[in-house]
């Protein structure tokens, strides 16, 4: 009998080997498959809902127009001053109040209610406007049809932020927005008439307003007449003449050279004919911090075509001695690194890629130390040089602090008081000698009822002339510069006979600074040799 033993072996079960076979045994699981019904009616639904809502949107959307603004660009700012213009802000509930000078939104001061103001020569100095709130949706009307603004900011590294605005207009036609944009643009033009707006690059490399200041007449100006009409009449001329550079293939850009001494009023000018004209201020900082060659190409570039560029004592960015090249990095870049080459902003200034159309203003006090190939004609077509204060400026800049009183004024005031008589007398004659000034100038206070320490005495214009004469003999030819001469005319402002009497101590009083400055500059200079002198 066989005593062997029978085995009995159970198969082990066989792994999936292809993706049917993974199917095929998920199946198996009923939860799974029940999950699997949910996941797929669970998407069919949400597909269905988001095409139905889609669709709807798309709908309600061909019925508006939406037209976005962002805050680095002009449109913006036509946007925003039509906004705080528009009379649907006096009924806004939820609005922003700002008394920043953003373009001047008003032409007058706000009043709050309750608020008076008892003396009319103080009254306040910002402006109240009413802004869009920042992520609120406002409801407004433009030319009957429904409208909605949405302002928005968002926040930057570095603290810094940036603002854009979104408009939905109810309508199909492109017609409805152009209205709009011109509206706003004409209202942004009404309010800057009589201002100039300064901008600078921010920290991106945007242009940002920084100001509006009230356009300077070129009356104020105290230059030499021929000087100051040649230079406007030049840059009208050149913005008339684009199609005559055109035809003659000249690039469309013009440069204007200003040097001379300090405070000799060369910025001054470049504010009188930029509002003279109409055109707007952008100062290019060269020693700006992060500034390199195709940053400053950049801004030029994005620069409109009638604007002025301005550069600002370009002499302390540049000299001779400077190298051409941005290889030469140790010579050639800013004082301070700021990384500009004399190569690069040559490109910049009449480079294949630089703007055309605008107004190049550099200013300088040391014509002598810019490289010839920055100054020479086609960059600086215009060279004028700025000297100190002749005779002739200090007589003018005078009667400019004390503008003569014309005989209609004067009758004017004197009907309001039974004393005309005494006021054409003050009017009329000047006093016998300077002493005498404070008994007449207290009479004539009591007659107009006008405060002695608010304006300066109304004279007649042939004492006005004989002040000024006096003034301008006392001051010592091309010597002192303008804004000397305004310094000692600003102590004082209403007080022109004391003016002329102190002139004298404020020329002894320059020469000796002057002299005490030249002194210690030659000692600093001296100190300076001695340090590097070789040892004996």
């Amino acid at each position: 009998m066989d005593n062997s033993t029978t085995t009995t072996e159970t198969a082990a079960p066989t792994l999936p080997t292809s993706f049917s076979d993974v199917f095929a045994l998920l199946m198996t699981f009923h939860a799974l498959r029940d999950w699997l019904k949910l996941i797929v009616l669970g998407g069919a639904l949400e597909t269905c809902r988001r095409l139905v809502f889609g669709t709807w949107a798309a709908f309600i959307s061909s019925f508006f127009l939406t037209a976005h603004f962002e805050e680095n660009d002009t449109s913006y700012e036509w946007m925003m001053v039509w906004l705080a213009q528009h009379p649907a802000w006096q009924k806004a509930r939820e609005v922003q109040i700002s008394t920043r000078d953003y373009r001047n939104y008003d032409s007058s001061p706000a009043m709050l209610e309750g608020e008076e103001h008892t003396d009319s020569h103080f009254q306040p100095t910002r402006k109240l406007a009413y802004l869009p709130s920042f992520g609120t949706t406002n409801l407004m009307y433009f030319r009957g049809r429904r409208m909605t603004v949405t302002r928005n900011r968002q926040y930057l590294d570095e603290g810094s932020t940036h603002e854009s605005l979104t408009v939905k207009i109810l309508t199909r036609s492109r017609v409805v927005l152009n209205e709009l944009l011109l509206e706003a643009k004409r209202a942004y033009t009404d309010d800057s008439k009589h201002r100039v707006s300064v901008f600078v690059p921010d920290s991106y490399n945007n242009w940002r307003t920084v100001q509006s200041r009230p356009k300077r007449p070129m009356s104020s100006i105290i230059l030499r007449p021929e000087v100051k009409n040649m230079v406007l009449e030049d840059a009208r001329e050149f913005l008339a003449s684009e199609k005559w550079y055109a035809e003659r293939g000249i690039p469309f850009r013009r440069g204007y050279l200003l040097h001379g001494a300090p405070g000799a009023g060369k910025t001054s000018l470049i504010n009188s004919i930029a509002g003279e004209l109409g055109l707007d201020i952008y100062v290019i900082t060269l020693s700006k911090r992060g500034l390199d060659d195709t940053s400053l190409n950049a801004l030029i570039t994005d620069m409109p075509a009638r604007s002025i560029a301005l550069m600002e004592d370009i002499d302390a960015a540049f000299t001779h001695d400077v190298q051409r090249s941005a290889a030469s990095s140790d010579n050639s870049d800013l004082n301070g690194g700021g990384g500009v080459t004399l190569s690069g902003l040559l490109g910049a200034i009449d480079g294949v890629a630089a703007q055309e159309g605008r107004l190049l203003f550099a200013t300088t006090n040391h014509v002598e130390r810019l490289d010839a190939a920055l100054s020479r004609p086609g960059r600086m077509d215009i060279h004028i040089d700025f000297g100190l204060a002749t005779k002739w400026q200090a007589g003018e800049l005078f009667k400019a602090f004390y503008p003569p009183a014309a005989r209609e004024d004067a009758k004017r005031e004197a009907a309001d008081d039974s004393d005309a008589s005494e006021t054409d007398t003050l009017l009329e004659s000047a006093p016998a000698t300077p002493s005498k000034q404070p008994t007449t100038l207290a009479k004539k206070d009591e007659i107009t009822n006008l405060s002695y320490a608010l304006r300066p005495p109304r004279l007649a214009p042939h004492v006005l002339n004989d002040l000024a004469a006096k003034f301008a003999e006392a001051v010592p030819d091309q010597e002192f510069s303008m804004a000397a001469l305004q310094g000692h005319l600003m102590g004082f402002k209403t007080r022109p006979y004391e003016a002329v009497d102190a002139v004298a101590a404020f020329v002894e009083r320059e020469r000796t600074a002057a002299k005490r400055k030249a002194q210690l500059a030659q000692e600093k200079k001296d100190a300076a040799a001695a340090a590097v002198a070789p040892a004996s």
